[in-house]
């Protein structure tokens, strides 16, 4: 006899509290297109000062971005001006504006040994979740321009509390080479225009995530790697 139950199922995410979380690629750096994407949100219900949540790739996984030895770092992160500031909805449930009131959205960045280059990138503003709210997408395009140069896109899309968004919206967008399809257009609100980043190491072959802030915390639901031919 047919019965009904209940199935209790704990999703777990990676949590990052002033930290970088890394990881080699199975695909080495056998790469000439590749993108980058996670769900996150942020642990928090105000305003956050000075944010830097980034997607890059690193010269191996020992000196990396928090390094102060870095052997080559290139990625992008989500900004805000001025401030940089990610401005809070102030009410339930809590989100957080990127590049609200005209401001910079996403910056593409680059570090080599202990120096850290910044270019400001605009594109439209968007939101990322907040407590209490489905997490939102971030991707970051890399394109390899030659042996030590590198072109990096930066893509965002709507807040969860505007529309839902899992882990098959996140594969879904990932697999759309040009995010032009119908799907991807219900999703993404900001993409910026290319930086290329030069004077780089040639290989690239490990994924980084990293967050500035102790509190609060980003919780990453999902990091996903595609590679392009």
């Amino acid at each position: 006899m047919a019965s009904i139950v209940e199935n209790i199922v704990g999703d777990r995410a990676l949590q990052l509290g002033n930290e970088e979380f890394v990881r080699k690629m199975t695909v080495g750096n056998n790469w000439n297109f590749l993108r980058v994407g996670v769900r996150l949100r942020a642990n928090g219900v105000a305003d956050i000062a000075t944010p830097r949540f980034q997607i890059g790739l690193n010269n191996g996984d020992q000196d990396t971005f928090s390094s102060s030895n870095c052997a080559g770092y290139i990625g992008a992160y989500l900004g805000d001006r001025p401030g940089p500031v990610w401005s809070t909805s102030g009410s339930y449930p809590f989100y957080y504006f990127i590049g609200s009131g005209g401001g910079v959205s996403s910056y593409t960045t680059k570090k080599l040994v202990n120096t850290v280059t910044d270019l400001a990138r605009n594109a439209t503003g968007g939101v990322i979740g907040g407590i209490d709210t489905p997490p939102s997408l971030f991707l970051v395009d890399f394109l390899r321009a030659s042996a030590s140069s590198y072109t990096v896109t930066t893509t965002y899309a709507i807040a969860a509390n505007l529309i839902s968004t899992s882990f098959y919206t996140l594969m879904r967008v990932m697999e759309d080479e040009k995010l032009t399809s119908t799907f991807s257009l219900l999703y993404i609100t900001g993409q910026t225009t290319g930086s290329t980043l030069t004077g780089m190491p040639s290989n690239m072959d490990t994924v980084s995530l990293y967050w500035n802030k102790a509190t609060p915390t980003v919780e990453v639901s999902d990091l996903c790697v595609i590679r392009f031919y």
